[in-house]
């Protein structure tokens, strides 16, 4: 080989050195370009944002079961709560200047109802499978609670009550149209106690009544009101020495 073919390869070969150092440090800048990326890209925060606005939201399972559902129609607002076989729910609402209420089904239909009302009146409603109301416990605006027990044909046949003097009543009614009263049970002011028995067209009825440290006393009353016949009156007990 001569000198002339020599010295053009020791330059060919600087030239090809120098082209692999400039193409490392070329891929060395790009790796330390794209590290600091990801290097900032972890240590940044992720933003969550501060508000989630829609109509309604729905939550759905693997199948696309809707399970949960959050929205606004008509001026009212509600949330429903399902199982996935959609036998069983939950749901509250709210309506613009109406009730509130919360309401619970099983596969039989609706089961239990609370509801409050505008006037402060609120109302607990528990139904049979039938979707028949057959208790009801409601506290009145005035604050007097009242609790009825209905049959089959949602008619009140027991109601338990507090008078506005918290006195406690207990009365029963017939079956028939217009809550004929027939039986009741009373705790009067004084603390006396008074029994009284009806019958169907309310003509007549007993009463047996028992003064707080008294006596005993019966009576039957007929028609308008007319006494019948009454035990005596005996006073008051005396207390034991």
């Amino acid at each position: 080989m001569n000198e002339l073919t020599l010295d053009k390869l020791v330059r060919r070969l600087d030239q090809v050195e120098r082209d692999n150092r400039r193409l490392r440090l070329t891929g060395a800048l790009a790796l330390a370009v794209i590290a600091g990326v990801v290097l900032m890209g972890q240590g940044t925060p992720r933003k969550v944002p501060k508000m989630v606005e829609a109509e309604k939201f729905v939550v759905r399972d693997t199948d696309g079961k809707s399970l949960a559902e959050l929205g606004s129609i008509r001026g009212s607002s509600f949330l429903h709560l399902t199982d996935r076989s959609g036998s069983g729910s939950v749901s509250i609402s709210v309506v613009d200047d109406g009730p509130r209420k919360l309401q619970m089904w099983d596969k039989h239909g609706p089961r239990a109802e609370m509801i409050v009302q505008t006037d402060g009146e609120s109302g607990l409603r528990i139904m049979d499978k039938k979707g028949v109301y057959r208790i009801s416990l409601d506290v009145q605006s005035d604050g007097l609670p009242i609790m009825r027990v209905a049959d089959r044909n949602s008619k009140t046949r027991a109601e338990l009550l507090l008078a506005a003097n918290d006195t406690p009543a207990l009365s029963f009614y017939e079956r028939d149209k217009g809550r004929k009263f027939i039986a009741g049970m009373g705790v009067a002011k004084d603390g006396s106690v008074m029994l009284t028995i009806a019958d169907r067209d309310q003509k007549s009825s007993a009463e047996l009544r028992v003064p707080r440290g008294g006596f005993p006393h019966l009576r039957f009353i007929g028609k308008d009101r007319k006494i019948l016949w009454s035990t005596p009156t005996l006073g008051r007990l005396s207390k034991p020495r």
